[in-house]
């Protein structure tokens, strides 16, 4: 066994390198599963509570292994092994489970492709924490101080992983290149710190790793292609905005974006619609703006078929370089300018530039959609149009039926939009196009009159745009049926920047087809915050109570203690969910973001259970920092909900609202981290006899991972059915909880 002297500075590299290899094994691996899922964030909430599941489930099994290994080997290997069988994993999903990439999963089969791919990784990043911490001799003088270091220097790995990820790795590395490089360097740190014989087997597995790169492109295709039978790969790419990929059969090239398709080629039915339909609604159009629809050519037809200068928006500057290189659209004519950023962004800055404004985006079936299907988007898009503008919005065809789920979905769109404009005419076809203006009468809804304008275009070239199509779209018919149908399902609130509706009636999240139906859809739609309100309010008076009545004790305190960091870890958990959320919500760029927000929260957790480390030990009653904790994290969340509801009044946020949301988050991590750390010593207070550190730290270590699986949860199922100040509410009650479970606990 080394001595303390020679394990710490060992203990402190390995730490290090476990944090950057799990890190970026999980951010990985979560994005993998966001391309199965096709790209809905929702999922990422999912993943991130099986990935938090399994690692707790890893940390509470090696903690009761009767293993005592004297270098970090063991705990270094398992974190390279398990990312990259979680890639093969993660790659062979589909064909495992029996669905096509792309299919709409629902929640059941996400679950399944998460555990499925998430195993190896989750398990192995949890089991390494305590197989760290085995190293640790039974002689240290500070074992909470050395609990919380390990705790605090893996997760400053973790927060480099994400910076490296976004700023350096996605550009210029395949997903397996990123693993074999991860697990290269844990492999590299294990020969540096490990003794001999463990030296030479760590040896062989970096140069076995090494070789791997030399052909990790092909095998990253090889396995892209597992994922796709049937198809031909035509070309992949990752960029921070989306995983780019095409693929090609029977002589058509289908294009996706994180696993979400958004255009075929060749392919001219959608784009001669999306294109020419807004000329006949608005003959008069000079300015036009197209959200989306450079890449997808609905603009290019636009400008190459009228004399109205049209501008496209794009948010992804990848995009748009990538499908030309494997489309033929030709080049776009001088009446076309396309700008690089972000929708919403432009939207808001525009101020009644555009007689014409189209949507040409995927259905709202993530958070950065649904912020331009919501009525604070609908209003920014409102605000852009001239007096007698309109603006098109291109969703899913309903077919000939329409079921409750997307009865209620339309329902909440149509209602968004009705708050903001003063006509609003569906437009029945292989889209459900809404028309919408900003004058009643702007939009005429006489067939004939729609024809009479076709017939004075020259469009000999066009086969989408016909009189049979105009006589169906604008069917009164059909229209009233249509709206009646809306009307059963009612009445309808309006879709929502921070209560998107859009999200919780999405088909493709549960998995349902056209004219389907899901019972916990349905039952979540009818969540009301007084529903989880009123049980948190009678147990936090039963906690208060129990602590107040009879005399405390050893049992009583590890109740609280344990009851503290489930709460905790969900409250963590979830509130990074909800800055998340909140930053997509306000700039749409997940990506991006996802690194600032995951750096911050990781620096400040590390900070925090480093400087706590050295100052535990002369910590003689912890429960009282454990119960201002709380308290703090019960106004973080109140803070978050007014930082949220100001920025809906913003309108377009700014750097400072970028810089506050970055400071909540690292405030979230550093109250996790300090937390951590007092609870460690809280735990040593409390241990009746010798108790193995790794133990102790494995338990703890797992209870935290256990709470952090039920706040990932609660955004998943609370933000779309009960809002997000809802959510952040009952997060500050479900803290207070666990304050009144503090008092009178005995020697903590």
């Amino acid at each position: 066994m080394p001595r303390p002297a020679a394990a710490q500075p060992r203990l402190a590299w390995a730490a290090g390198a476990l944090g950057l290899t799990a890190g970026l094994n999980q951010v990985v691996l979560l994005r993998e599963l966001l391309v199965l899922a096709g790209g809905n964030e929702l999922s990422l909430a999912l993943s991130l509570a099986g990935w938090l599941c399994l690692s707790a489930l890893g940390s509470l099994l090696a903690s009761r292994l009767p293993l005592a290994p004297v270098s970090p080997l063991p705990a270094l290997l398992v974190a390279g092994v398990g990312g990259l069988l979680g890639l093969v994993l993660a790659r062979l999903a589909p064909v495992i489970l029996g669905f096509d990439p792309g299919e709409a999963a629902g929640l059941g089969r996400a679950l399944l492709s998460c555990l499925l791919a998430l195993a190896p990784a989750g398990l192995a990043a949890g089991a390494a924490f305590p197989l760290l911490l085995a190293v640790v001799p039974s002689t240290e003088s500070a074992p909470s101080g050395v609990l919380a270091r390990v705790y605090g220097l893996e997760a400053l790995g973790a927060a480099l992983a994400g910076a490296l990820f976004a700023t350096l790795l996605v550009p210029a590395c395949s997903p397996l290149m990123i693993l074999l490089l991860a697990a290269l360097l844990a492999a590299g740190v294990a020969v540096a710190v490990s003794p001999l014989p463990g030296r030479w087997l760590a040896l062989a597995w970096a140069l076995l790793l090494a070789s791997g790169l030399v052909q990790a492109g092909t095998w990253d295709r090889v396995l892209r292609q597992a994922q796709w039978p049937g198809r031909a790969m035509v070309a992949l790419a990752e960029t921070p905005y989306a995983q780019l990929m095409a693929t090609r059969q029977a002589g058509q090239t289908d294009f996706h974006a994180s696993g979400l398709w958004f255009l075929s080629w060749p392919e001219s039915q959608r784009r001669e619609r999306l294109g020419l339909l807004p000329l006949l609604a608005l003959p008069q159009a000079r300015q036009a703006l197209f959200i989306g629809g450079a890449a997808q050519g609905a603009a290019m037809q636009m400008a190459s078929s009228s004399q109205v200068r049209v501008t496209a928006v794009e948010p992804d500057p990848w995009l748009l370089d990538f499908v030309s290189a494997h489309a033929t659209p030709g080049a776009g004519p001088d009446n076309l300018q396309v700008v690089h950023g972000d929708g919403r962004l432009f939207l808001q800055r525009a101020k009644g530039r555009f007689d014409l404004v189209v949507l040409d985006l995927p259905p709202p079936a993530t958070v950065q959609l649904n912020r331009f299907y919501s009525q604070e988007g609908l209003a920014a898009l409102q605000r852009a149009l001239t007096p007698q503008g309109v603006a098109v919005l291109a969703l899913a065809g309903p077919g000939e039926g329409l079921g409750r789920l997307q009865a209620r979905q339309m329902g909440s769109l149509l209602a968004a939009a009705r708050a903001s404009f003063a006509q609003v005419l569906p437009f029945w076809g292989p889209e459900l196009l809404l028309f919408c203006a900003k004058q009643e009468g702007t939009l005429s809804e006489d067939p004939a009159l729609w024809r009479e304008r076709l017939a004075q275009r020259d469009w000999p070239q066009v086969h989408a745009v016909r009189d049979d199509l105009l006589d169906q779209g604008l069917d009164p018919w059909r229209r009233r049926q249509f709206l009646e149908t809306l009307e059963l399902t009612g009445p309808h609130r309006p879709n929502r920047d921070l209560h998107p509706l859009a999200l919780l009636h999405d088909p493709h999240l549960w998995g349902v087809q056209l004219g389907g139906r899901s019972a916990l859809a349905e039952a979540l739609a009818g969540l009301r915050a007084w529903h989880l309100g009123l049980p948190l309010l009678a147990l936090g008076a039963l906690l208060a109570w129990r602590a107040r009545r009879g005399k405390a004790t050893v049992g009583r305190a590890r109740l609280s203690l344990g009851w503290g960091l489930l709460v905790a870890g969900c409250t963590s958990t979830a509130w990074s969910l909800l800055l998340t959320m909140a930053w997509q919500s306000a700039f749409g760029s997940l990506y991006l973001g996802l690194a600032l927000l995951l750096g911050s929260f990781m620096l400040g957790m590390g900070g925090a259970a480093l400087w706590a480390g050295p100052r535990l030990e002369a910590l003689a009653r912890p429960s009282a920092w454990l119960g201002l904790g709380h308290w703090t994290l019960a106004l973080g969340c109140l803070a978050t909900l007014g930082v949220a509801h100001w920025l809906s009044l913003l309108g377009a946020p700014g750097k400072g609202y970028q810089v506050l949301v970055l400071a909540l988050a690292a405030l979230d991590g550093a109250l996790t981290g300090a937390y951590f750390a007092l609870a460690g010593r809280a735990g040593r207070l409390l241990a009746t006899g010798p108790a193995r550190l790794a133990r102790l730290g494995g338990g703890l270590y797992g209870l935290d991972l256990a709470g952090g699986v039920l706040g990932a949860f609660w955004p998943l199922l609370l933000v779309p059915s009960l809002g997000f100040g809802a959510c952040l509410g009952l997060l500050t009650l479900l803290n207070l909880t666990a304050l009144a479970a503090f008092q009178k606990t005995k020697g903590t």
